[in-house]
């Protein structure tokens, strides 16, 4: 029984095209980048689920999502179409998909890797770490209050015991479009540093 819809990028779309081969191998949750979750309930109790994030392993794009529900578990597929470079279509993913209330866990990619109601994979942060990302979080929402969070990933990079950099990347038409990044002190527990860039042709 397949229960969802899904919403997909014009780069996803393109990409679905029966022309293309798949090599039927599938985007797995460990080498995901940009990956997120947003679980929404309905007052039925039915619950939708957006899940996005960008492919990192090798040269290929995204096809439709394939998606079932059984045992009370939502299992989804983002599979891998490897195409000649002529092809402007990206490794990016942007799916809604829903699922009944009756749902109690979604597993991800062939490996089937648990992605909802907990992120297994999710590295955990430090407590230096979680302050960083707290205090970059206030400064941006306080610079674009009209900002809906859940429309950037936000991620956290560690390159030396004293500096981290916490981005905020956009996602606009089913890809990345602008990153904020902040450039943290730790031990200070200040903000060095803020850049605003572009991203469709950075990443």
């Amino acid at each position: 029984m397949n229960v969802f819809a899904c919403c997909i990028s014009l780069a996803t779309l393109l990409a679905c095209s029966s022309s293309l081969p798949s090599s039927g191998a599938s985007v797995e949750r460990q080498e995901a980048r940009l990956f997120g979750l947003i679980e929404n309930t309905s007052s039925d109790g039915s619950k939708s689920f957006r899940i996005r994030g960008m492919s990192n392993g090798g040269f290929c794009v995204c096809g439709k999502p394939r998606a079932k529900f059984r045992n009370n578990t939502l299992f989804v597929e983002i599979p891998k179409l490897f195409i000649s470079h002529g092809l402007k279509t990206g490794p990016f993913f942007d799916v809604t998909l829903k699922a009944p209330a009756t749902v109690k866990m979604v597993v991800f990619g062939k490996n089937k890797e648990e992605i909802w109601p907990q992120d297994k994979a999710k590295i955990a942060l430090s407590a230096e770490e979680e302050n960083a990302q707290h205090m970059a979080t206030e400064d941006f929402l306080k610079k674009h209050p009209t900002a809906d969070i859940n429309d950037y990933s936000v991620s956290m990079m560690r390159t030396s015991p004293e500096i981290a950099f916490v981005s905020f990347d956009e996602w606009r038409d089913g890809e990345p479009n602008l990153r904020c990044r902040y450039t943290i002190d730790l031990p200070k527990k200040i903000i060095i540093h803020r850049r605003e860039e572009t991203l469709r042709r950075a990443i």
